[in-house]
């Protein structure tokens, strides 16, 4: 079955970030995964591109940096600002694949000075979804980019070192979850989209938004998990709904902080006592401890 699409208007939002990047503020959007970042990143690009006349560069994806250089480089070259010298005086009436071409045998290191030189100087707005992590080798780089442009950027939050130095060069915007209303008129149309059987359809969909908690990823989960089930859905499924949703998102992070403490200071404990046995397992608890918490965070960015 097609996935059915919607986008809720959030145009308060939207409306903040067009109005700080046409007086030349460059915007971070900043959220949980799952909280609308990106769909945001597309209204105001399509708000930009339809009433402005300033070129507008949107790179969907920017965690990976040389694909970003080259992308960034593409949509400069199709509106004939891509200047590097080594493709000579033919330049503008050289066809993508032959820039790629020559372009993806050099460094990133001779890439990069290029494509700010091409932006610098030409009025673009920059717009960076999922730039979650940058290396501190390009940090020099993604701050020459905020200097020469105006930036929007989407990320999951400040967490990494590099994002947190590029945080200063740009108003820093946090998306929220859903309004009660957003939420219900998503989870409607979801409804009817998906042609929703259920012996109680009003029990159904006030279960399910309280087990999405106003995040609209979760909303989609949880009404395709429902598809997925086919016939229909009892009163038995429909309970069952905010226990299944409060698992996937509990925050484990007290959690596994609360559960590291404690060996270590059992073994504190052990040492003062003189119980040599009881400070070895407790040592080896807190290993195995700190084994599954990378586990448990490794899993949780790859479900993000």
């Amino acid at each position: 079955m097609k996935r059915p699409s919607k986008i809720v208007p959030r145009d308060d939002l939207v409306d903040e970030v067009v109005k700080r990047v046409l007086k030349d503020q460059s915007v971070w959007l900043s959220a949980s995964d799952g909280f609308g970042k990106s769909t945001i990143i597309q209204e105001v690009v399509d708000e930009l591109e339809d009433r402005h006349d300033r070129l507008v560069i949107f790179c969907q994806e920017s965690t990976q940096f040389k694909p970003l250089l080259l992308d960034i480089a593409e949509q400069l070259h199709e509106h004939g600002l891509f200047a590097w010298d080594q493709l000579g005086e033919d330049a503008g009436d050289m066809e993508w694949p032959k820039v790629f071409a020559k372009l993806d045998r050099v460094s990133v290191v001779e890439v990069a000075p290029v494509v700010i030189q091409s932006v610098e100087g030409n009025d673009i707005i920059l717009v960076l979804d999922h730039l979650e992590t940058v290396r501190a080798t390009y940090q020099k780089f993604f701050a020459r980019l905020f200097e020469v442009a105006t930036v929007v950027s989407a990320s999951d939050g400040f967490s990494n070192a590099q994002i947190k130095k590029l945080r200063s060069y740009a108003r820093a915007v946090e998306v929220p979850k859903f309004t009660a209303e957003q939420a219900e008129e998503l989870s409607d149309f979801l409804f009817q989209s998906y042609g929703i059987n259920t012996v109680n359809e009003d029990s159904f969909k006030q279960h399910l938004l309280r087990a999405a908690d106003g995040i609209p990823k979760k909303i989609r989960q949880l009404y395709e998990d429902a598809v997925s089930e086919g016939g229909l859905l009892g009163m038995d499924y429909i309970r069952g709904l905010r226990a299944q949703a409060g698992r996937e998102y509990m925050n484990m992070g007290w959690l596994l902080l609360v559960l590291l403490a404690m060996p270590m200071v059992a073994r504190i404990i052990a040492v003062g006592s003189g119980d040599r046995d009881a400070f070895i397992a407790f040592g080896i608890l807190s290993a195995f401890g700190f084994v599954m918490r990378y586990l448990v965070y490794k899993g949780s960015r790859g479900t993000s």
